[in-house]
């Protein structure tokens, strides 16, 4: 991470990071993967937005379970599983 941290804005990035969580929540009550019926380069998109969230600590919320549901599946895939096998804990 960068030297110089700006509280304030990384608040701002936190609260929108949660309100993308929320959305893609909804998104996947309605289908299987972000896109469709199909993993995707959307699911890839995410998965990295996720484990970013990992890495600085901000959790995907409690109540977003169809999202939880959908990170526990990606975290089956075998690119997902390597990252998390290597360098971070599920």
């Amino acid at each position: 991470m960068e030297h110089y941290q700006n509280p304030e804005w990384g608040l701002h990035q936190r609260d929108r990071a949660l309100r993308g969580m929320q959305y893609f929540d909804r998104v996947l009550q309605q289908r299987r993967f972000i896109a469709g019926d199909n993993f995707s380069m959307a699911d890839i998109t995410v998965i990295g937005g996720l484990i970013f969230a990992r890495i600085v600590n901000l959790p995907i919320p409690i109540q977003c379970e169809a999202l939880q549901s959908w990170y526990g599946r990606m975290q089956e895939r075998p690119g997902v599983k390597n990252w998390f096998d290597n360098f971070g804990p599920r």
